[in-house]
Order: structure tokens, then sequence, then C-alpha cells
């Protein structure tokens, strides 16, 4: 019984890669674990003539949210793009990037480059237009690496 039971587990999980199905939290699959790295943000505005600058108008906070989605904290995080990510799984708690485009006329790309153990794992990113903001979740781009 033991060994249908495995082999359900493993088919499964074989045509879940196979599908293309990707869980939208790393919590999804390791609802225990707990993930703290740091994140790499930059940050580059599109100019009309198809030039690119690396000093946008824009800005990133951190949040950390909890089960029911409640903010935590919020911390701004100015110039610094160093920033630390925590994911704790067992409290369903996760590190949010909220990244504001204050640009008047140019689109503003935005990566975070996940790091998890000193290794790169995964770049997440978006391009708003002029006046925007996304959310970009660390549990959410940890599904997409794993």
């Amino acid at each position: 019984m033991r060994l249908i039971t495995f082999c359900t587990i493993v088919l499964a999980g074989l045509l879940a890669s196979f599908t293309g199905a990707q869980a939208e939290s790393i919590c999804d699959s390791l609802p225990t674990d707990v993930f703290e790295g740091v994140a790499v943000v930059t940050a580059l505005r599109h100019m009309p003539d198809q030039s690119v600058d690396y000093s946008p108008d824009y800005e990133v906070s951190r949040d950390l949210t909890h089960e029911d989605g409640t903010l935590v904290s919020e911390q701004p995080l100015g110039p610094a793009r160093q920033v630390v990510y925590r994911v704790d799984c067992a409290i369903g708690q996760d590190t949010v990037f909220i990244v504001t485009n204050f640009e008047a006329d140019n689109n503003v790309t935005v990566s975070i480059e996940y790091f998890f153990k000193g290794q790169p794992i995964f770049t997440q990113g978006h391009t708003m237009r002029p006046g925007k903001l996304v959310k970009l979740s660390a549990a959410g781009a940890l599904a997409q690496s794993y």
C-alpha cells in the first residue's frame, strides 16, 4: 500500500512538472519552512529616444504580511538596494516589495534578484507605466525557483 501511495505522489509530481503547473507560493509545497536571504533591487528608466537611464524616480518599500494579509511593518528602502527578505511558511509571513514609479513620462523596469544561502536563485521583475505601482512577493518568486 505504501508503494502505491509513493508511486502516486511521484506520478503527480511528474505530471505537474510536465504540464507547467507552478505553485503561487513556496509555502504551497513547503508549508513549514522558513526562507531568509538578500534581495538586490535594480531599476532603469526607458527614455523616449530608446536609451536607458539607471537613475529613475521610483521607490521600493518592504512589507511583511501575516496569513490574513495584514501588513506587519513598512520600511522604505530609500537609496539602499540590498534588502533582507523573509518568508516564514509556518506563520504565513511573506515579504512583499511594493514598487512605485514616480516618473511623469517614462516607464520604469524594476528587477529584484533573490539570493538564498548566498546563491542567486531567481530574478523577478516588472515594467511599470508612469504613476503606477506593483507588488512583488518573495514567496511567489521563491516558488518559481524551486
